[in-house]
């Protein structure tokens, strides 16, 4: 029987151990983190997005894979405890979607051997980016997308009602009971509870904007190649977003995956690092 718990266990996490991380100021003055290889000399780059609740932890087994391939660059989302945000600084699907063209252009990347592969929420900003004319990509992997986000539209309101000091202790107990329920694999509920242990209720309402957006729009206007890998038991998307938006990119191929975990952990990790690699060679 597949063990979560000892493949979490087991993961070298070489990526996230040796890979240089830097803070990149952003075009407003935030800073946000970002972990990339040492070497710097293969073909393709990839700027690597996890969803919003989401942290590097999740994808170790991938990243190692990749990081073998590519110039790899992992970026914290501002809504992510390591950014560096103040009051000043926004946090709505506009300003993320800005945060990519401008680790872009940090690093001085060459776009047409960029991929921007994107997970979970970070695809809706990715889709922005690219539907604004921030970013051209030369593809573009999103990995269980999502239309419009999951988050409690009624456990929002609660964000604009009450300071930080009485929200955090509260949004703690009804997020633990919801992963409880929602969850299914110890994987997803391994990672969740190590990032809500470290929640900041400060940049969760920074993005709170992000629950009303509605991606149809951006993901229309996406033309470079795109794949969608979507799997069906996956409990915290809505299982039909993948098909909708393959549907809305016309130059878009669905790849239909066994299980969510076949993505994070090995052994799954080496077969999907493998497929990423072939969809890469298309270009």
């Amino acid at each position: 029987m597949f063990n979560f718990d000892e493949k979490i266990e087991s993961q070298k996490a070489v990526f996230q151990t040796n890979s240089i991380k830097e803070y990149i100021r952003m075009s407003d003055d935030a800073e946000l983190l970002v972990f990339r290889n040492r070497e710097r000399d293969r073909k393709f780059n990839i700027i690597f997005l996890s969803g919003f609740a989401a942290i590097i932890e999740a994808w170790n087994d991938l990243l190692d894979l990749l990081m073998a391939d590519y110039n790899l660059y992992v970026l914290e989302t501002r809504e992510k405890p390591s950014s560096k945000v103040k009051f000043k600084h926004k946090g709505d699907v506009d300003r993320l979607a800005l945060d990519i063209h401008d680790t872009i252009r940090s690093y001085n990347l060459n776009e047409q051997r960029t991929i921007i592969m994107a997970s979970s929420s970070s695809s809706m900003f990715s889709a922005r980016a690219i539907a604004q004319g921030l970013v051209d990509p030369a593809g573009i992997i999103f990995l269980s997308p999502i239309l419009k986000s999951v988050t409690s539209k009624k456990l929002l309101l609660l964000t604009y009602i009450f300071p930080n000091w009485i929200l955090k202790p509260f949004v703690k107990i009804i997020t633990k009971l919801w992963i409880k329920t929602v969850l299914k694999d110890r994987v997803q509920y391994s990672t969740y509870k190590h990032y809500i242990d470290s929640i900041t209720i400060k940049r969760a309402k920074k993005t709170r904007s992000l629950a009303y957006w509605d991606g149809t729009e951006d993901f229309k206007k996406i033309e470079c190649s795109t794949w969608i890998f979507g799997t069906k038991d996956v409990s915290i998307h809505p299982k039909n977003d993948c098909f909708l938006i393959h549907e809305l990119i016309p130059n878009s191929e669905y790849i239909q995956i066994p299980y969510f975990g076949y993505m994070h952990f090995l052994p799954g990790a080496k077969k999907f690092a493998e497929q990423i690699g072939k969809c890469i060679k298309q270009i």
